[in-house]
């Protein structure tokens, strides 16, 4: 009997050594697929990383613009990979930094609406570069830019004009305005 029971609290201590080593065990994250996503946050949504064929993990710098007030943010990755900030004084905050990054890959969009011969962009908000431009240099030398125009009367979205297609894209108002604030105070320490 005292033998059956010491085989008991040997194997719960086994049990509880693995469960412990389990637990400190470092995670390894792993890169998010966005293209199988179905339901959640996005559902409904096309993403502009998507549509361009831009993975977070590919860019390599970003610049923010705004085109009226000529103030400019520039983001570029350094040879280990972290991002930094090389035209502003302090530390770049990495986490805000790779925010931004996931906020430009994201960038949700609903509708777009084509570019016709009779498309006036003033209507839209381009008076004539828009309100902000996003610039996206890739680790292959690609290139993507976005300039965003005014806000859409009837919802929750700014008008954007996206590389050289052929289409107004109605992208969300809310990462927009996250990357405004980020331009109009850089994440720095």
């Amino acid at each position: 009997m005292k033998r059956r029971g010491l085989f008991l609290l040997l194997g719960v201590f086994i049990l509880l050594a693995i469960v412990a080593l389990l637990q400190s065990r470092p995670s390894t994250p792993s890169a998010v697929d966005m293209s199988n996503q179905t339901g959640g946050v996005f559902e409904g949504y096309e993403l502009m990383g998507q549509t361009l064929g831009m993975p977070v993990e590919e860019i390599a710098a970003i610049r923010l613009s705004s085109a009226q007030e000529g103030e400019q943010f520039i983001m570029s990755r350094d040879g280990t990979g972290n991002w930094i900030a090389p035209n502003e004084t302090g530390t770049l905050d990495g986490e805000t930094a790779a925010n931004i990054a996931k906020t430009v890959v994201l960038l949700p969009y609903q509708t777009t609406l084509d570019i016709t011969e009779t498309t006036t962009f003033e209507t839209y908000g381009f008076t004539p570069n828009g309100t902000l431009s996003i610039e996206i240099l890739m680790r292959d030398g690609g290139t993507h830019a976005i300039a965003i125009g005014g806000l859409v009367p009837t919802t929750d979205a700014y008008y954007a004009l996206v590389d050289e297609l052929p289409q107004l894209f109605l992208l969300e108002r809310a990462p927009i305005d996250y990357l405004q604030v980020q331009l109009d105070n850089p994440p720095m320490n």
